[in-house]
């Protein structure tokens, strides 16, 4: 581990008293709020695919000295069913007092909705972990979820795959990076190029195409905040696993469906007695 008096680990969203989170730099908007609390803004672009992953904009109002001052912060996610969303646990340790506190959640396929947050449901799994409940009538795609198997194959030197931001694109792509340390549930990864950035973290760790955890933390030079080139992940714990297997099986059955119906459109009949199909599902 690194010298705790030379390095620190930048955490995303900890408090109002950071300038600068792990999750985005703190934005404000003065003598303003940010909008009526509760409401509901939702488009989706039209016949778009459903994209697993999601860039979060968390917006919320404070007073200060009688003003309102409107805070804006970014972090990324990823959907693990159709109204489900794995991300960090930075969100569950903001300061009291906040109000018209609201998420807005936008796919590269270009839906973009927000919503209050007292119309979601989050749920703390361990320090590295949250899983946000959307409601029903949201519909994102659902990013396969790893599991213990793929956890214990991980070893020091082996790449994984990382989502993060973008800035001259403004969207979500993936880089590799290797894992440099494993400790309790958390892998160091080595960023040479610096890329992973503000505003990163929540984004999924993927091997072999499966989710199995989350960009949770970078190490930073603590007299300027350069960044030192190293990024932990929060590894997908059990209890997450459990929680989530019935929404990756409601997922899996509504991909099928969707698959069958596009099938009849095209004028194939994959349910037809004999069928490949038709055979699997008599098994």
């Amino acid at each position: 581990m690194k010298n705790p008096t030379t390095l620190f680990i930048f955490f995303l969203c900890l408090s109002l008293s950071t300038s600068i989170s792990a999750c985005g730099p703190l934005t404000s908007a003065p003598d303003s709020g940010c909008g009526t609390s509760g409401s509901v803004a939702a488009t989706w672009a039209s016949g778009a695919r459903p994209s697993p992953r999601v860039r979060i904009e968390h917006t919320w109002t404070v007073h200060n000295n009688g003003k309102a001052l409107c805070l804006t912060e970014f972090a990324l996610g990823t959907a693990v069913g159709p109204n489900v969303i794995l991300t960090h646990n930075h969100f569950d340790r903001q300061p009291k007092g906040r109000e018209s506190e609201t998420m807005t959640f936008a796919t590269p396929a270009g839906q973009e909705f927000t919503l209050s947050t007292s119309d979601l449901t989050l749920i703390p799994i361990d320090a590295g972990t949250l899983i946000i409940y959307l409601p029903n009538y949201v519909s994102l795609g659902a990013a396969a979820l790893g599991d213990q198997t793929n956890l214990n194959q991980l070893a020091e030197g082996e790449w994984l795959q990382v989502d993060y931001w973008d800035d001259l694109n403004q969207g979500i792509v993936q880089g590799t990076f290797q894992i440099q340390r494993l400790e309790n549930g958390v892998a160091t990864l080595v960023d040479p190029h610096l890329v992973i950035r503000a505003g990163d973290s929540g984004g999924g760790i993927f091997v072999d195409g499966k989710l199995i955890g989350n960009t949770w933390a970078r190490y930073v030079d603590p007299t300027d905040g350069r960044p030192l080139g190293e990024f932990d992940i929060a590894l997908l714990p059990t209890a997450a696993m459990r929680l989530l297997q019935p929404q990756q099986a409601l997922h899996q059955v509504g991909q099928f469906l969707l698959r069958q119906a596009e099938l009849l459109a095209a004028g194939f009949h994959p349910l037809a007695e004999g069928s490949s199909v038709a055979h699997r599902l008599s098994e």
